[in-house]
């Protein structure tokens, strides 16, 4: 008898999901034999699939620029008192009430005993996303203006070249309050 006809080609890959390749096509299926001859060829192998869209690198939704690798603080002062609670002196009625921070602390390089610089330190709530990076002693701050946080539910995270950390406990806005000693503030 005649041979069958050719099978018919796979169907296309699908796309890839967001932040990973796309997945290979599935080969075609073999064709069906034809009447009393020899079976037909097997499909051409799908297409595959589309490339996915690059991924963010960490947490795109959090961050709202990319990490400056060379960020400093600004204003650029606060090269004193790394380790203290800065929130001792700089809010109103403190030694340095002119200069209030709305947050501020010190980070530290893997060890816990030299101040880790360009650290970014971001604190996000329902009322706004506030960010300042590390000096080099480590100490960051960021000026309090007419801003305030609800710390009681504020996402606050640390990044570097090395990746992010985020904080699992409620923090206070006099971060070395808490991060001093065995609990001191450790770069990514």
């Amino acid at each position: 008898g005649a041979a069958g006809a050719a099978g018919a080609a796979g169907a296309a890959g699908s796309a890839g999901a967001a932040g990973s390749a796309g997945a290979a096509g599935s080969a075609g299926a073999a064709g069906s034999a034809g009447a009393a001859g020899s079976a037909g060829a097997a499909g051409a192998a799908g297409a595959a699939g589309a490339a996915g869209a690059a991924g963010a690198g960490g947490a795109a939704q959090y961050w709202t620029a990319a990490y400056d690798p060379a960020g400093s603080p600004n204003p650029a002062s606060g090269q004193h008192n790394a380790g203290m609670d800065c929130l001792m002196c700089h809010v109103t009625g403190g030694a340095a009430s002119a200069f209030p921070w709305l947050f501020a602390g010190t980070v530290y390089q893997t060890g816990g005993t030299t101040g880790a610089a360009h650290v970014q330190i971001g604190v996000k709530d329902a009322n706004g996303f506030y960010t300042a990076y590390s000096a080099t002693n480590g100490n960051f701050w960021f000026p309090k203006g007419t801003a305030t946080v609800d710390f009681t539910n504020a996402d606050i995270r640390a990044r570097n070249a090395n990746g992010e950390i985020k904080m699992l406990q409620q923090a206070q806005a006099g971060c070395n309050s808490c991060h001093m000693n065995a609990a001191k503030l450790i770069q990514p």
